[in-house]
């Protein structure tokens, strides 16, 4: 393992304690303990587990109750984190060799120091110091756990896993949490999972970055949120996933990951002092001037109503106290979620952003014992405070594929077939423009150009001449026009509109969707009626803004973007024209408007079948574009900025609605009708576009694998026709479910059945039997999923049933129709939903 940069006479005992080990000796260092820790160590070191090491630092998983029943009231002798760990004994014994030291610190919000914060880090650094201790667990106590974890991430040096965990109930309590915290926190510290994700808390099985963590509730055992960002992973008995990471990672191994916080010379007395003012309805300023006044205090963070305003007697205090005392001021809100911005220049007060008013505090203090210049503490918010993604130009391109021509032919085939099944173009015109498709095809087979341009000149003309519905005129129109345009110059874009200013290329795909559909009335926008537009239409009421963001290109793709008509063929076309636009070396990203309902899933099978590892962003709208408050122009504009800034290469397909993006693995509709309807579960967005400000905060674990032939999946559809796919159904279960559905499906001979179980993946006992026959009888393979919307089934040893992992039914079902395409073996389809449907970081090499 790489270690960061740290002080040169602690590196040259790294280095040397790294020689060491190689011969497999044990190596304490930089610590007043090392002689007991290297015993303790060295006892276990028979053994190949993990060695991993809990500083015991207090808090409620070491205290008592006044009685099993009264978890809110404090009382009787507290006990130490050995205690607990014996009690998880033997089991937590086989996953790794434990030592426990204890810091002194008792984990109190009202009596912890900066003294103490500052051992704290020094001990972790030491410990991780030692060649045979793989990571760090602490305890502490719950109420300033996210500001100890926020100072831990900021200050430790070593890119070794650091776990914070505790307890929201006391030892002796009913329903201890914290014995199930100590074992999954040593878990996931000994899977060295979480390396170089800096400092991560865990609580009630989930993860969450030290940096977005925040206590919600005082008293409930999942207290712990990660806000509008989510959690990092999930710890599933022995099972960790970590399925999203902060951006840190992408300076693993190297001098750039550690911040400029080392704390090694720094002594309590040497640090900054930084307070926090509230706001609120006709705030008082005499606490801003009294802070301000006091000698001793460097910073103050205000955390104001909205986007960071403070009541008019607080903001003229500050005025005074920049002038006068020369304090420095960050403006955060109070709401708990949403950024502040605060315009460069402007004397001694720095956005926040979106970091809570109580980690703004701990940035700004260390900030300022580190320098007293502003500017760059303002720099360092931006960058240490908010570390972001950017993975633009890392991409690996694939050359535009030989077979252009013929997926293009094949493309406008299928579209000729699914209008005919839809009922939109007669079966006389359909048979008509399929028998020149087809003699083009033929005749392109044997190399000759000119009779494969010739004929499909002949389809434009009758599709120009024979077919009424004008967007399925258009489409078939363009399809034949881009056949044309590749005959010609092979690989050129079929459509340029600006190529000569240095703007980024986006294409937008038109899908249709609620975002060019009308409503009944402009107050009505549950109902729908009335004429619909296209999104160039849309994007020309988001000009001229937009035309200084990229240079856009719209092509209709004659998808209507109906979840009750959209086909397999059009699923397959959409893939083939998103990876036609990217193979142009002009085309930088592509967006695609869609309707909402089936947007998680269209953007799920983008994001497993797209070949490039560049942007493609869904986008569309709740409200039509005729009502008040029509998201969409926002939708549109946003998802453009984010596609233009290239920030999520590699990140595959994601889905921005409401200012907010999420990777298309995870995020679900979960509102019929509001606006906020997509969430990402436990897991949270990536990212957010605040006006013009494009920030990845969380990226997908595809992106270890950027610019490299193994990022895309076995999902090739470049030569797959809408009729080729697997068929995959899902069945819903619920109390005394019939097994009907199941029986009627498998004996129709659909290929695979998603079941969407109650709990972790139950299903009726009748279900259970006609499964179980469906299996013998028919070969049908099965994945089972949870109805609930969140947490993960696992099957494991049944034949042809799979566990659906964390993956939604409707996510699994993609997923499993995939799969069935390119292998009929159950076996093989799942190791597909254990890696590629759910892709994990693992930088523990």
């Amino acid at each position: 393992m790489i270690l960061a940069r740290r002080p040169i006479s602690t590196l040259a005992v790294v280095a040397v304690a790294t020689a060491l080990v190689g011969s497999g000796v044990a190596v304490a260092a930089g610590t007043d303990q090392s002689s007991r820790s290297a015993e303790v160590v060295a006892s276990a070191a028979d053994t190949d587990l993990p060695n991993v090491t809990v500083l015991d630092a207090g808090g409620t998983i070491v205290s008592s109750a006044v009685g099993r029943n009264r978890w809110q009231s404090y009382g009787g002798p507290r006990v130490t984190i050995r205690d607990i760990k014996d009690r998880i004994s033997p089991e937590i014994d086989g996953v790794a060799d434990v030592t426990i030291k204890d810091t002194g610190i008792l984990g109190s919000s009202a009596a912890t120091t900066a003294a103490e914060l500052l051992k704290l880090t020094k001990m972790t650094d030491a410990e991780l110091a030692r060649p045979d201790v793989d990571a760090v667990v602490i305890n502490t106590g719950t109420n300033i756990m996210e500001e100890l974890a926020y100072w831990s991430d900021l200050t430790v040096r070593s890119p070794k896993p650091v776990v914070f965990t505790g307890a929201m109930r006391q030892q002796n309590t009913f329903s201890f949490d914290g014995l199930a915290n100590l074992f999954n926190a040593i878990t996931l510290a000994a899977s060295e999972k979480t390396t170089c994700f800096g400092t991560v808390l865990l609580m009630n099985d989930v993860f969450f970055a030290a940096r977005e963590v925040t206590k919600t509730d005082a008293v409930r055992t999942d207290t712990f949120e990660g806000g509008r960002l989510g959690a990092l992973g999930m710890v599933d008995e022995l099972k960790v996933r970590t399925l999203h990471a902060p951006a840190r990672v992408q300076k693993c191994g190297t001098a750039g990951w550690a911040t400029p916080f080392d704390l090694t010379d720094v002594e309590a007395g040497d640090l900054a002092k930084a307070e926090i003012v509230y706001s609120y309805l006709e705030a008082d300023g005499e606490p801003v001037a009294a802070l301000a006044e006091d000698a001793d205090v460097d910073g103050i963070v205000t955390a104001g109503h909205g986007a960071g305003g403070i009541s008019t007697e607080q903001s003229a205090l500050r005025a005074a106290a920049i002038a006068n005392e020369d304090v420095v001021f960050v403006s955060t809100t109070r709401t708990g979620d949403g950024s502040v911005y605060v315009a460069d220049g402007t004397r001694n007060i720095i956005g926040g952003q979106d970091l809570t008013p109580q980690k703004a505090r701990v940035l700004l203090q260390l900030a300022l014992t580190f320098t007293k210049d502003p500017e760059q503490i303002r720099a360092w918010f931006k960058t240490v405070g908010s570390p972001e993604f950017d993975l633009s130009g890392k991409a690996s391109t694939p050359e535009p594929p030989t077979a252009t021509v013929d997926s293009l032919l094949a493309a406008a085939q299928a579209d000729v077939r699914a209008a005919r099944a839809a009922g939109t173009l007669s079966t006389g015109t359909a048979t008509l423009l399929l028998d020149r498709l087809d003699r083009a095809v033929a005749a392109y087979a044997k190399n000759d150009r000119a009779k494969t341009a010739s004929y499909v000149e002949a389809f434009v003309d009758r599709a120009e001449q024979r077919v009424d519905d004008v967007a399925l005129r258009t489409a078939l129109v363009k399809a034949g026009e881009d056949v044309l345009a590749a005959l010609t110059t092979p690989g050129a874009p079929a459509v340029v509109t600006a190529a000569d200013t240095p703007l980024p290329n986006v294409t937008i795909l038109d899908a249709g969707g609620t975002i060019t559909s009308s409503a009944v009335a402009r107050h009505k926008w549950q109902t729908y009626g009335g004429p619909g537009i296209t999104i160039k239409d849309v994007y020309d009421r988001i000009s001229p803004e937009i035309t200084t963001v990229a240079d856009v290109t719209i092509v209709p793709t004659g998808i209507a973007g109906s979840s009750a008509r959209t086909t397999a063929a059009e699923l397959v076309k959409l893939t083939k024209m998103t990876d036609a636009e990217l193979a142009k070396p002009d085309v930088d990203a592509v967006v695609i408007n869609t309707g909402t309902n089936i947007m998680e899933e269209l953007a799920y099978w983008s994001d497993l079948t797209v070949r490039s590892q560049k942007p493609v962003v869904f986008t569309g709208a709740m409200r039509q574009q005729n009502t008040f408050s029509f998201d969409g122009l926002a939708n549109l504009f946003n998802a453009v900025t984010l596609a233009a800034s290239q920030k999520t290469t590699c990140f595959g397909t994601v889905l921005l609605l409401n200012d907010v993006f999420f990777a298309a693995r995870e995020v679900t509709k979960t509102d019929a009708v509001r606006t906020d309807t997509f969430e990402g579960g436990r897991l949270g967005a990536l990212g957010m576009v605040d006006e013009d400000r494009v920030r990845t905060l969380h990226g997908p674990a595809r992106v270890t694998k950027c610019g490299t032939d193994e990022w895309a999946t076995p999902f090739d559809l470049s030569a797959v026709e809408g009729d080729d796919l697997a068929k995959a159904e899902i069945v819903y279960s619920y109390l005394e479910a019939d097994s009907t559905p199941i029986e009627v499906l498998a004996r129709s001979g659909v290929d695979g059945i998603v079941t969407a179980g109650h709990g972790a993946g139950g299903i009726s006992t009748s279900q259970s039997i006609e499964r179980a026959a469906a299996v013998r009888d028919e070969g049908t393979v099965f994945v089972s999923t949870t109805r609930t919307g969140d947490g993960s089934v696992y099957v494991e040893g049944t034949p042809n049933v799979i566990g659906g992992l964390d993956l939604t039914p409707q996510k699994a079902r993609v997923l499993l129709q995939l799969g069935l395409t390119f292998s009929k073996d159950p076996e093989q389809v799942r190791t597909w939903f254990s890696t590629i449907g759910s892709p994990e970081f693992d930088l523990s090499d």
